[in-house]
């Protein structure tokens, strides 16, 4: 649905996009895959999935986001916490609007 998305954007708003299988992945700045691993550059990692990438620590920053229903939430604080057990650096943005 993301990649899908990212292609029906205006020609000013495109991002440019490809699947980690891709034969141009190397010269392509934004990869979109659900892969469980990942060889590639490693700048940004942006998690949509519930559970921890097993290859996270490849990358110089991540971004998790983290759905409002119960079960997302309780997910993002389990990964929230495997990180911090971990001595990463945290920061959060609550950008739901709820201010929790």
């Amino acid at each position: 649905a993301l990649d899908r998305l990212l292609w029906t954007q205006s020609a000013l708003s495109f991002i440019p996009h490809c699947r980690l299988a891709s034969a141009i992945a190397a010269e392509t700045p934004v990869i979109v895959d659900d892969a469980l691993t990942h060889d590639g550059a490693a700048a940004v990692l942006i998690n949509l999935h519930p559970q921890t990438p097993p290859f996270f620590s490849r990358f110089e920053r991540l971004a998790e986001i983290v759905g409002t229903d119960d079960p997302a939430t309780e997910a993002g604080r389990a990964r929230y916490r495997y990180y911090r057990e971990r001595g990463y650096e945290m920061r959060t943005h609550n950008l739901s609007g709820r201010g929790d």
